[in-house]
C-alpha cells in the first residue's frame, strides 16, 4: 500500500475530524480542575481488594457494594494462605518465598474455582 492509497487518505481525514471534534468539545467544556490521579500504590491496593487512604481519589469507590464483594473475594482467597504462612513461621525472605511456592501447591484447581465462583466471577 502506498502513501497515497485511498485507505490511508480516508484514515487521515477521519483522524483529523476526530481531533477537531475533541478540540471543539474541550473549548466548549473546559474542565474545572484537573482530576486527581491515584498513586500507583493506591491503584494496586484497590485492585487487590485492600483499603486505600481516605485522601485517595479511589476511596469513594471502596464504598461501592461491588468493590466490597471484590474485596471479600480476595480476603477469602488469601485467608488460607495467611494461616498456612503463620504456621510455617519462616524467618528469612528466601525461606518465606520458597514456602509460599510450596503452599500455593496446596490450593487445588477445584478450590480456586470455588473461590472464583463464590465471588460471582464465574
Amino acid at each position: 500500500m502506498n502513501d497515497n492509497s485511498p485507505t490511508k487518505w480516508i484514515a487521515k481525514i477521519a483522524l483529523s475530524i476526530f481531533a477537531l471534534a475533541l478540540s471543539a468539545q474541550a473549548q466548549q467544556n473546559p474542565p474545572a480542575a484537573a482530576p486527581a490521579l491515584p498513586l500507583p500504590n493506591d491503584t494496586a491496593r484497590f485492585l487487590a481488594g485492600m483499603p486505600v487512604p481516605e485522601n485517595s481519589p479511589l476511596a469513594p469507590l471502596t464504598r461501592d457494594p461491588t468493590w466490597q464483594e471484590h474485596s471479600a473475594f480476595f480476603e477469602n482467597a488469601f485467608a488460607k494462605l495467611k494461616e498456612l504462612l503463620r504456621k510455617a513461621a519462616e524467618r528469612t525472605q528466601e525461606d518465606l518465598w520458597n514456602r509460599i511456592g510450596e503452599l500455593l501447591d496446596q490450593f487445588s484447581p477445584e478450590e480456586c474455582s470455588n473461590y472464583i465462583r463464590h465471588a460471582g466471577y464465574a
